[in-house]
């Protein structure tokens, strides 16, 4: 067995490992499912994992059919983005908390001018990720169609390969929902520090950009021709995936653990929740009324009625 053999089964090995645990964590939110608003986006949140690891077992076994899982993981990527600030505006109280305890805060953020911390700075953060809940979909079906019709060649920077407009595209928006998320950390972390957000806002960051940039980088490579064929840029793509699921897996347990909602059964002192049985916890991670509702309210005229509701009906007492 040579080392791109040995590399392989690590990396298969860290990927399913990854995935079985992200599972365990999920069903164990689900046993002690007695905060349902914060844990439906935590669940979500750790499912990224399971994900990123099946696409990525699925890319190493079989490479010419890669994309397809790929292509799933790409578009869970963006949920996911949506789900950490929607997690963090419910762990600050709601967007009508912030604004309220934000008074005289400001984010200053590199070149662009300090923004105060109110409903504006939230609904454009806000916008800022469903942009990417909306288009990274919308540019993952169009690079499936032009692949199948032989439009796209991935590392292909040629002006007629739509390659290249396709990572000018998705630089775009992944650069608009890291700004958004950045400056709305920046804008809530004091507020946040009982819940240790730096810790789950870098591990967000390191498995949704750091992943894209890095096979953006092999892509460049590949170009130069460092790397020789588009198959190990790919190829060293998803190892590296693979294996950096492992510890993603790891730091999941650390950042979104379910023991902090371990209690007995039934509601919970200030909270109109009760604790749902596992088909109804389930039901409610899966349903996406949550995200429909918020979709439509921040692009509405009706967001200063709409901030100081909940983000979802259902979640109403």
């Amino acid at each position: 067995m040579n080392v791109r053999e040995v590399l392989k089964l690590v990396a298969l090995v860290s990927a399913i490992c990854a995935s079985v645990s992200s599972l365990f964590q999920i069903t164990r939110h689900l046993k002690h499912y007695n905060e349902p608003v914060l844990q439906r986006h935590s669940c979500r949140i750790i499912f990224m994992v399971f994900v990123g690891g099946f696409a990525s077992v699925f890319a190493l076994l079989f490479r010419k059919n890669a994309i397809y899982a790929l292509s799933i993981r790409d578009c869970y990527d963006s949920f996911v983005i949506y789900n950490f600030v929607a997690l963090c505006m419910t762990m600050a109280g709601g967007p009508g908390a912030i604004v309220a305890q934000s008074e005289g805060v400001r984010v200053r953020h590199c070149c662009l001018p300090p923004m105060q911390v109110d409903a504006m700075f939230l609904r454009r953060c806000k916008q800022g990720t469903l942009q990417f809940v909306v288009l990274k979909p919308i540019l993952t079906a169009l690079s499936l169609m032009l692949f199948a019709i032989g439009k796209l060649r991935v590392g292909n920077f040629s002006p007629d390969n739509a390659y290249v407009y396709m990572i000018v595209a998705l630089n775009a928006t992944y650069s608009m929902a890291l700004l958004s998320l950045v400056q709305f950390y920046r804008g809530t972390r004091e507020m946040l520090a009982h819940y240790h957000p730096g810790v789950k806002f870098l591990l967000i960051k390191a498995v949704i950009f750091v992943t894209f940039w890095q096979g953006v980088v092999l892509a460049v490579l590949l170009r130069t021709g460092t790397i020789n064929e588009t198959d190990d840029a790919e190829y060293i793509q998803n190892l590296l995936v693979a294996l950096e699921m492992g510890g993603a897996a790891a730091l999941m347990m650390v950042a979104f653990p379910w023991s902090d909602f371990k209690r007995p059964r039934g509601p919970l002192p200030g909270s109109p929740h009760a604790a749902m049985s596992f088909p109804q916890a389930l039901s409610h991670v899966l349903s996406i009324s949550d995200v429909a509702y918020d979709l439509v309210h921040q692009f509405s005229t009706d967001y200063s009625q709409y901030m100081l509701q909940p983000s979802d009906p259902s979640d109403a007492p």
